[in-house]
């Protein structure tokens, strides 16, 4: 995911004179890089407000996902892109569409996408909180373990365990796989969800956002690196 800041200067260089013309190539490659310099610290400015959700703040691993290539007077290109790994999990925030479950950057074997519930209370950056899905399934596997062996409570005394349903188990009236909190009257509280897909709408605005910024930016920066290269160069 990325976006290059490119230039032709041919035209412009045409109405210069020999020394003015020799300055331009320095001119438009600290011109570039200062575009992607604004370009990178504007956007990541922007992040909590673009990934708030709820009050959540994105992680300081995506807060670090802007970064650029400098403009060389080789290339005279400079390129802000989304870094490697974030852009595998940004790519669906920016066009939309369904994740999977091999979509999973920290496991892409994974069998489901884990989801929460309402009832779970969520980290600061809006994420299940490390280590607590395992600690529910050993629960309820554990619960139901000593259901099984003749454990449960009885007479009368209500059973308000774990319980966990594989998607494919016929119990499971909501046809989910997840981890449920067994409530009085027998109903179900979904705490966590194994589901096989998730869908995304488009808010992260990555190339509209840098593409406003280069156009606001890159001409006026031209103009100044080009003044300062004329009144520090030797003739």
């Amino acid at each position: 995911m990325q976006i290059s800041v490119k230039t032709n200067a041919d035209q412009f260089a045409k109405q210069l004179n020999d020394f003015a013309r020799r300055q331009l190539p320095f001119a438009i490659v600290r011109a570039l890089n200062d575009t992607a310099d604004r370009a990178k610290w504007e956007l990541t400015t922007a992040l909590p407000a673009i990934f708030n959700a709820h009050g959540h703040q994105p992680t300081r691993f995506t807060m670090q996902s802007i970064g650029t290539r400098r403009a060389t007077k080789e290339t005279l290109t400079a390129v802000v892109a989304v870094k490697g790994i974030q852009a595998k999990y940004l790519a669906l925030e920016e066009t939309g569409g369904t994740r999977v479950p091999s979509m999973n950057t920290r496991k892409p074997s994974a069998k489901a996408l884990v989801l929460p519930g309402k009832a779970i209370p969520l980290d600061s950056f809006g994420n299940i909180p490390s280590g607590l899905v395992g600690r529910l399934m050993q629960r309820a596997k554990a619960q139901q373990a000593a259901a099984h062996a003749g454990k449960r409570r009885r007479n009368g005394q209500q059973d308000t365990g774990l319980v966990y349903m594989s998607g494919s188990n016929p119990n499971n009236q909501r046809g989910l796989g997840g981890l449920f909190k067994r409530m009085a009257g027998h109903h179900l509280m979904r705490l966590i969800a194994f589901e096989p897909s998730e869908s995304y709408r488009p808010r992260f605005g990555f190339h509209d956002r840098i593409a406003k910024i280069v156009l606001a930016t890159f001409v006026e920066r031209l103009k100044a690196r080009f003044q300062e290269a004329l009144a520090t160069a030797r003739r």
